[in-house]
């Protein structure tokens, strides 16, 4: 078995089931940083953390009909779309999971993005080209491998959140 993960090893989850309209996903997370500069010198005197940004997620694929970005996960094996929520249902909007899983290690997901909300899709098409979309999400925290984050003891927690990290 190869160390090495390609991409036709990954399998995407949102809300626990397989997605098969994605052909490529990325991810990145960041931490707000601010210098402090004081009076009396020409260099930084401290960087400090402040705070850590929403992570954010693209995820593209083709464009399927009946799989569109407004499909919403169903309650079967493998799910039918993107999950973004149409004007209607907005007011219903919920936060989810979404996992990135390497199928030679199913048990172990290579990333985990909690509190995700879809915030932007786009889709388009081209001559001698399939149709193609493109969905942004947003989510509070990602992990990989190494095992799950966490707020440090004591931190505030929004009342009702199901977001515990």
């Amino acid at each position: 078995m190869s160390q090495t993960i390609t991409g036709s090893r990954a399998l995407i989850k949102v809300k626990g089931k397989v997605i098969g309209i994605f052909d490529s996903c990325s991810w990145g997370a960041s931490i707000s940083l601010d210098e402090i500069a004081i009076l009396g010198r020409f260099s930084t005197g401290e960087i400090v953390a402040t705070g850590y940004p929403p992570v954010n997620v693209s995820c593209s694929g083709f464009r399927v009909y009946g799989n569109g970005p407004s499909q919403m996960v169903p309650d079967q094996e493998i799910g039918r779309g993107g999950n973004f929520p149409l004007l209607q249902t907005l007011l219903d909007l919920s936060n989810f999971t979404l996992e990135i899983y390497d199928r030679q290690n199913p048990d172990l997901a290579i990333a985990v993005i909690e509190g995700c909300v879809p915030q932007s899709w786009s889709g388009g098409v081209q001559s001698r080209s399939v149709s193609k979309i493109n969905i942004s999400y947003m989510g509070v925290l990602v992990y990989d491998e190494s095992g799950a984050q966490t707020e440090p003891a004591g931190s505030a927690t929004l009342p009702g959140s199901n977001i515990t990290a």
